[in-house]
């Protein structure tokens, strides 16, 4: 494995007095020995779907800016909104989309994003049964409904252990 891979996700209770919500991130590095999987679940208080799914994509930056620099880095999220507003056209020298909202987040976001080609985000369907999606929404889902957070760390081929 050549790049960081992250799948990100987001939850919350839209249909709450109080909005719940929680965020992750699942990122694979490459370790000597295999491939080292970082877990970081936040729980995020009042906040809108949109905005849990953008906080697991920052999340996943984070981790891969600190634990393997200068690395390429794939993030795969659920929402095409996120893969829009984070998704840099080259050619056109301009974003996807203009953010409208959530942009202090956004912005934050890109400037902590890897270089040129380092950056890629990828869309995928959610519960679609992909293993590391389905984790990260667990954990999204397990912080908004716990109030905590979540950190874990565990080498890919011991298995992903059991949320509390």
């Amino acid at each position: 494995m050549s790049q960081v891979l992250a799948w990100t996700d987001g939850a919350n209770m839209p249909h709450h007095e109080f909005k719940h919500a929680g965020s992750a991130a699942v990122v694979q590095l490459p370790a000597d020995g295999g491939i080292k999987v970082l877990e970081w679940g936040r729980y995020l208080g009042h906040a809108t779907n949109n905005v849990a799914e953008l906080s697991g994509i920052e999340q996943a930056v984070v981790l891969a800016n600190r634990y393997a620099p200068g690395m390429p880095l794939a993030v795969h999220t659920d929402s095409q909104y996120c893969q829009g507003v984070l998704t840099f056209l080259r050619d056109k020298e301009k974003w996807a989309y203009r953010a409208k909202k959530n942009r202090e987040l956004i912005e934050r976001i890109r400037r902590t994003l890897p270089a040129g080609d380092l950056w890629e985000i990828r869309w995928v369907k959610g519960h679609d049964g992909n293993r590391l999606n389905e984790r990260a929404d667990r954990i999204a889902v397990w912080c908004k409904e716990k109030q905590r957070d979540w950190v874990c760390e565990y080498w890919e081929n011991a298995g992903a252990p059991l949320l509390e």
